[in-house]
């Protein structure tokens, strides 16, 4: 297995949170997609900072998606680990898009590099980058990762302030006024889909779900377990030919679009 290695205080939340997800009474959950802890190596001679291993996992954004139904399948994975850590009274605080990872295993079989994502062993003069599509090989497994600023409260009323991460967006983030962050969570994730569907053509039936996950106001914004619940109405009614919608990142020339989908044309990166 591949692996990556990430130093962190010995003494911090994020590796106490990090082993607790993992734990087997935590894992025992499905809908817990928090990047598993492999082990914990310490450092000889360093007793501040220990190495937490995690399998190499790949950025969710580095293959383009191409069907409806792949864009839903990570956002029900992701509202369900939502719904999951906030039943638990644990905020995220950074469910932003560069912490949202895929175990990409089959979707590129040969594998990749970890510095150059887009080829397979490391040199730009490889054999060509090849990749699957999601919907090929789905169930695609996706994870969360990045808990270094996660906390779990002692109640779901606890209001808090401080660094919340990525998205700088948060209509009610200060460092001065506490808010909620179970809705500051719900915002960050609902955003990070709602990036998406401007992103590519095809996506506007989850619009009704990312306005209410991002809503100005934090007291009409959605819970996760009303983004939940909202999301398995929707989907009920959605018909297999629209999950297998074709997709495409806005401005894809009519061209371009035709030799991949009829000529199976695959951009090299």
């Amino acid at each position: 297995m591949k692996v990556v290695f990430k130093p962190v205080a010995a003494s911090s939340d994020e590796l106490a949170l990090s082993i607790l997800l993992s734990s087997p009474k935590m894992r025992s959950d499905s809908r817990n997609c928090a990047v598993p802890i492999l082990d914990v190596v310490d450092i000889p001679g360093n007793d501040e900072r220990v190495l937490m291993v995690m399998p190499m996992l790949k950025d969710i954004y580095d293959i383009p998606f191409r069907r409806v139904g792949e864009v839903v399948e990570m956002v029900e994975q992701f509202l369900y680990c939502l719904q999951f850590l906030h039943e638990n009274n644990i905020v995220h605080m950074d469910f932003c898009r560069y912490n949202l990872m895929m175990d990409g295993s089959r979707i590129i079989p040969k594998g990749w590099h970890f510095f150059n994502h887009y080829t397979h062993d490391g040199t730009v003069s490889g054999p060509r980058f090849e990749w699957n599509e999601r919907w090929t090989v789905r169930p695609v497994q996706y994870y969360l990762i990045d808990f270094e600023l996660s906390r779990q409260l002692q109640d779901t009323s606890t209001q808090v302030v401080g660094d919340w991460g990525q998205d700088r967006t948060v209509p009610e983030m200060s460092f001065d006024v506490p808010c909620d962050p179970f809705k500051v969570d719900v915002y960050q994730i609902g955003n990070a889909i709602k990036k998406l569907t401007i992103e590519y053509t095809g996506l506007r039936i989850l619009d009704s779900l990312t306005e209410n996950m991002t809503a100005s106001d934090p007291l009409k914004r959605f819970t996760a377990h009303e983004a939940v619940q909202h999301f398995q109405k929707r989907k009920a009614k959605w018909s297999k030919r629209a999950m297998e919608s074709r997709i495409w990142i806005v401005g894809t020339p009519f061209k371009k679009r035709f030799m991949i989908q009829y000529r199976g044309y695959t951009p090299r990166f």
